[in-house]
């Protein structure tokens, strides 16, 4: 609960992203999840089933909600 995005949870990415971009975080219906920061590269994440992806600043999760 309000911790990070892990490699393993990530079911699709943009491939024209890049670490540090601020991305959004959203489930399988297109909610909104919560925002961070990327820290691997889109091919790093699909490949590793271990290891932080995002680094969340703000999540639903985390009990302060994301405003939409």
């Amino acid at each position: 609960r309000g911790g990070n995005l892990f490699a393993r949870h990530v079911l699709y990415i943009d491939e024209d992203l890049r670490p540090w971009d601020e991305v959004l975080i959203v489930d399988e219906d297109d909610r909104l999840c919560g925002v961070g920061r990327l820290i691997l590269s889109p091919s790093e994440i699909l490949y590793f089933t271990r290891g932080v992806a995002v680094i969340t600043r703000d999540s639903e999760w985390s009990g302060g909600g994301v405003e939409e």
